[in-house]
């Protein structure tokens, strides 16, 4: 008897589960999809003229607290401009799929919380002109890469220390020739040097697409010290990677993803020393023999590339590595 009393009990519970009411509610600025476990997902926005909309981690209504988890497909006839994202969340609060597509004004999307996540779909369809900001951008567009990488069939490595490098090569050169292929370099976006923006878009000028490609590697499973973005300082840049302990230069733009070693899966000659790629590189960039001496290279400390983000945004290549002693460079 005791038995088919639990399978009634499990029955019930199910059947409960399986009903579970989820019902709207709203105040001057949204509409929220109330959850059985007293939490709240924006849904739609209610007051379509606003053009500011800041969404904060706590809403009361009817008297009631709820937790604010997720922002869904919310912006039909809106004439928002500029999302703001509070600094106040202290738990997880995800961007999903779809999120911005109808938002056709969108031009900032302001990140302040470093809990805020974005499902592989959520910049589909955004506007061309965003520009995405804030001290949580970052963290951000990390969780985007980590989620795209998992959509294309790849999935992320848990760690890559003691990893052969003849692997993290094989790593490099398959998601570089995914980027080379899917993404666009283009002068013509507002806000393309921006690393989220490029990588949200996937186009963008070549300083933003080298940003994408290092949010693209570190969601994959890379640290943040294993890969950087360079520039010679007048009009290129490019990705510096670092294999053993040794870094070297991987330029997306100008490798040829055709010609590699099929049972290798990677092309050695992609990655090249400091004296290879500017022979090989900026001198046929500048066309004047001579290129840019890699002394005078910078690496950029700022991850996203959106204004004040860092208080210096370059800092020489060879002062850099005698500060923090992260690897050798490759002359």
């Amino acid at each position: 008897m005791k038995i088919l009393k639990s399978f009634t009990v499990l029955a019930i519970l199910n059947i409960v589960n399986v009903f579970a009411i989820f019902y709207n509610e709203r105040d001057d600025t949204f509409e929220y999809l109330i959850q059985d476990d007293d939490t709240a997902q924006i849904s739609d926005v209610i007051n379509k003229n606003a053009t500011i909309l800041t969404i904060q981690p706590f809403v009361e209504l009817n008297g009631k607290t709820y937790q604010i988890t997720e922002l869904r497909p919310s912006f039909l006839d809106s004439n928002v401009e500029t999302i703001n994202i509070s600094k106040s969340f202290s738990d997880n609060f995800n961007i999903r799929d779809n999120a911005f597509y109808a938002a056709k004004k969108l031009k900032n999307l302001n990140v302040y919380t470093t809990k805020a996540t974005a499902s592989e779909q959520a910049f589909n369809n955004v506007n061309e002109e965003i520009n995405i900001t804030g001290e949580g951008a970052s963290n951000l567009m990390k969780s985007y890469a980590m989620n795209l990488v998992k959509s294309i069939g790849i999935l992320p490595r848990k760690y890559v220390e003691n990893v052969e490098i003849e692997v993290l090569m094989k790593d490099y050169f398959s998601l570089g020739r995914y980027v080379k292929m899917y993404f666009e370099y283009t002068a013509d976006v507002a806000h393309g040097s921006n690393g989220g923006v490029a990588l949200a878009l996937k186009k963008g000028d070549l300083l933003g697409i080298a940003r994408a490609f290092r949010f693209i590697m570190i969601g994959f499973g890379f640290e943040d010290d294993d890969i950087y973005v360079v520039t010679d300082n007048k009009e290129y840049s490019w990705n510096i990677v670092k294999l053993g302990n040794q870094w070297y230069n991987f330029d997306i733009y100008n490798i040829d993803f055709s010609n590699f070693e099929i049972v290798k899966g990677y092309n050695e000659s992609a990655f090249l020393t400091d004296s290879a790629y500017n022979n090989q590189i900026l001198k046929e960039v500048y066309g004047d023999g001579v290129g840019v001496d890699p002394s005078e290279w910078s690496i950029y400390t700022s991850e996203v590339g959106y204004e004040y983000e860092v208080p210096v945004e370059v800092e020489n290549f060879n002062d850099w590595l005698s500060r923090n002693g992260i690897g050798n460079r490759t002359p």
